[in-house]
């Protein structure tokens, strides 16, 4: 049971990082999209 609960920590925190990473690269996409406009 505890391999389970560390699987899932594992799924959730690999699934924040990626949507952490997604928002910051959006971001930085609308930043400079401004600057060059």
């Amino acid at each position: 049971m505890e391999q389970i609960k560390e699987l899932i920590d594992y799924y959730l925190t690999f699934k924040n990082v990626y949507l952490v990473k997604n928002t910051l690269v959006k971001i930085v996409s609308l930043t400079t999209k401004d600057n060059y406009a």
